[in-house]
This record gives C-alpha cells, sequence and structure tokens, in this order.
C-alpha cells in the first residue's frame, strides 16, 4: 500500500467516522434545540470567552456573511450576547450567555 493508498483510506474511514457520529448526535441535539452547525459557533465562542465575528469566522473557516445569520438567530435565541468592543468602537465582542451555557452544558449531556 503506498503512502496515498493509506491516507486515502484514512480519509475515508473518517468521514466516515464523522458521518456516524453526526447521525448519532442530530436528536440529541435537536432536543436541546440547537443545530450542529450552531454548536460549532457556540462552542467556539465558549472556548473564547469573548470573540469579535470576525475572528469566529476565521476560527469556523467560513466568510462572515454565512455565520451572520446563524449569530442573529443564536443571539434572538439566548444562546449568545454582544457587547461593544472596548477600543474599535465599529466591532462588538460575542459571549456565551449564561441561559446559553446552561443549554450547552445540557446538549452536551444529552449527546453522552
Amino acid at each position: 500500500m503506498t503512502d496515498f493508498d493509506a491516507a486515502t483510506h484514512c480519509a475515508t474511514q473518517v468521514r466516515r467516522t464523522v458521518s456516524h457520529l453526526h447521525r448519532k448526535l442530530r436528536p440529541s441535539l435537536q432536543q436541546a434545540g440547537i443545530s450542529m452547525a450552531k454548536l460549532s459557533v457556540v462552542g467556539q465562542v465558549f472556548r473564547a470567552g469573548q470573540i469579535t465575528p470576525t475572528e469566529l469566522a476565521a476560527r469556523e473557516g467560513v466568510k462572515i456573511q454565512t455565520l451572520t445569520r446563524l449569530l442573529s438567530e443564536l443571539e434572538a435565541d439566548g444562546w449568545l450576547g454582544r457587547v461593544p468592543h472596548e477600543s474599535d468602537g465599529r466591532q462588538f465582542l460575542l459571549s456565551v450567555t449564561p441561559i446559553g451555557r446552561k443549554r450547552l452544558a445540557k446538549a452536551g449531556q444529552a449527546s453522552d
């Protein structure tokens, strides 16, 4: 088996495992009221503490325009809050709300 064949086999196995995990998690996350995409965003914000949307987009590997709707929904649903950036009045910082933290913990328990 060549290195390329081994890498292809490994990538296939990872893809299958991720797909299986996604299918397994989806029902519990739906009960918790959050999608995989939103959970990823909330998780990034949680780990960062506070983060700008631009930095969040970079960490998620997406364009800021892609995040706009998700951030609005997460904020409207109480998962995230925003405060003005201390040094840049054009930006704001996102953080997970206390309610969002409780929901995130619940989503984690539901997926166990």
